[in-house]
């Protein structure tokens, strides 16, 4: 790969950073496409459409007050247990090599948080037995860090213009995904619940543990919201980026990441 178009001159910075983006946009290609196949098979009985204003019944189907689990939700079965340990494993990985390895950027402690938020996600959902938040939520993270990553691993190889064009894609996917899709989502786990409480009374028995529940109410929601909040900041970068190749003054093909790192290219 790095000896073809008249062996192009990768510095040693170029070349890490050229497989620490790939090795990224790979992974999440897997994870998405994994992630896709497992929600297929484990949503043949509950259904959540994020671009309805029905209730997200899905998430809450099946809850039953017959067991000591205060009516919890089935625990993860099936590929649902290896999926959800192999992407803790994977994000766990992440938070290390954030630390240990990978080009520390502008945004680092953006980052550590963003990590940290889904690792709680992940054990709070898996423990507690809200692993559909986590088949729904996973996916529409990882179609965006493909396309993310992808065109950083293209720019850093010197294909200019066909970065360019992945950039525009995950602009479009990231809006779509993170800041339409995935506040629908949040909303529904924020506000659905009282509503589906006060509208049916099969689940009643909520009421009866609701010290139990609003503390992991709280701790689930605080996460979502922090990662929120980490869209937010991380589209206005986004923007930023756009509004420099719109105007010509800076373009994706030449300068490439718009957060500063602590080596220069």
């Amino acid at each position: 790969l790095f000896r073809g178009r008249d062996k192009m001159k990768f510095s040693s910075k170029k070349i890490r950073k050229i497989g620490e983006n790939g090795f990224y946009s790979v992974a999440y290609l897997l994870s998405f496409v994994i992630g896709m196949l497992v929600l297929r098979d484990e949503s043949a009985n509950w259904k959540v459409n994020l671009l309805s204003n029905d209730r997200m019944m899905g998430f809450w189907e099946s809850i039953t007050d017959q067991d000591t689990l205060r009516g919890r939700l089935e625990p993860p079965t099936g590929w649902v247990r290896p999926f959800y340990l192999g992407v803790s494993g994977f994000w766990l990985g992440c938070a290390v090599s954030h630390f240990a390895i990978d080009t520390r950027r502008s945004d680092f402690m953006e980052f550590v948080v963003h990590h940290l938020s889904t690792l709680l996600l992940l054990l709070v959902s898996y423990v507690l037995g809200y692993v559909r938040f986590g088949l729904v939520i996973l996916p529409l993270h990882d179609c965006t860090d493909i396309l993310l990553y992808g065109a950083k691993t293209v720019h850093y190889m010197g294909i200019s213009g066909v970065d360019t064009a992945i950039f525009f894609a995950f602009t479009v996917c990231f809006l779509v995904t993170r800041l339409i899709l995935y506040p629908r989502l949040v909303y529904g786990i924020f506000l659905e619940p009282f509503l589906i409480l006060a509208e049916n009374p099969t689940y009643n028995f909520w009421a009866r543990y609701w010290p139990v529940y609003i503390a992991e109410y709280v701790v689930v929601l605080s996460a979502l919201f922090i990662l929120q909040v980490l869209h937010c900041y991380w589209f206005g970068l986004v923007l930023k980026i756009l509004e420099g190749e719109l105007s010509g003054r800076r373009k994706v093909s030449e300068e490439g990441d718009a957060r500063s790192d602590d080596e220069d290219d």
